[in-house]
């Protein structure tokens, strides 16, 4: 079986890569040392918001994407994301304050599990923007 959650829009319950969407959007949406639990679960691209946006900071973002999902196990936990295997990250930096980013890349429905069978082609999009309150990361969307 696959994963399942607790949608946080109101969905109810979420099945599969929905839910590893969910998951991602997650693990990039918060910035360094957010969850007092776990502060080195957490993505830096938030930081990278009011920066410039050249070629240098372009590579800190697809990098810091990158480095948020790798799967790794740290003191007996997952972090990143098992069940996606990122093979590119898409940035359209043309609107200032707005980065607008893809990621596409490989879904293993029991990764999670350390069984990487049935592979599957995933994409799933999100922007950020700086908002009055702070940096605002739309929910991810699971492409087809």
């Amino acid at each position: 079986m696959s994963s399942v959650g607790v949608g946080l829009r109101g969905e109810g319950l979420i099945v599969g890569w929905p839910h590893v969407v969910q998951c991602m959007d997650i693990n990039l949406r918060y910035a360094d040392g957010r969850f007092v639990w776990r502060r080195d679960w957490n993505s830096a691209i938030t930081n990278l918001l009011d920066k410039p946006q050249n070629e240098r900071h372009i590579i800190d973002f697809i990098y810091q994407v990158g480095e948020a999902l790798r799967p790794r196990i740290v003191r007996g936990t997952w972090y990143g994301e098992p069940r996606f295997h990122l093979m590119k990250v898409n940035i359209d930096p043309s609107v200032p304050a707005k980065v607008s980013f893809s990621v596409d890349g490989i879904y293993f429905p029991r990764g999670h599990h350390s069984d990487f069978s049935n592979p599957e082609d995933a994409t799933a999009s999100s922007f950020l923007t700086q908002a009055t309150e702070g940096v605002h990361m739309a929910p991810m969307i699971a492409g087809a």
